[in-house]
């Protein structure tokens, strides 16, 4: 009673550059944005506005909160949970991050 079984075009939705290093897909829904963030030696700061998943797709990538919290090193395949309590993250290291968050 609640599936349709109905076929249709799929939108497809393209990144936009957001900076130099990180595109967006923008999304309808306030509690999901992906973008995808390129890391070459020292990136800029990241600032939290919500709970993050990060996921590092390509090299090592260190994560280093500025809330005092241990320094996180993910390699290929790995992935790191970012409370919204952070505040604020740089990057380091050498690889691509995807990172999910809210759509603030």
């Amino acid at each position: 009673a609640v599936l349709t079984f109905a076929d249709g075009p799929v939108p497809v939705r393209h990144a936009r550059a957001v900076s130099v290093d990180e595109d967006v897909w923008d999304t309808p829904a306030a509690e999901f944005r992906l973008s995808r963030v390129r890391v070459a030696s020292r990136a800029g700061a990241r600032t939290v506005d919500g709970p993050e998943i990060v996921l590092c797709v390509e090299g090592r990538v260190q994560i280093a909160p500025e809330d005092g919290t241990p320094r996180l090193d993910l390699a290929q395949g790995q992935a790191a949970f970012i409370p919204a309590s952070t505040g604020t993250y740089g990057l380091g290291g050498s690889g691509v991050l995807f990172r999910a968050t809210t759509n603030a």
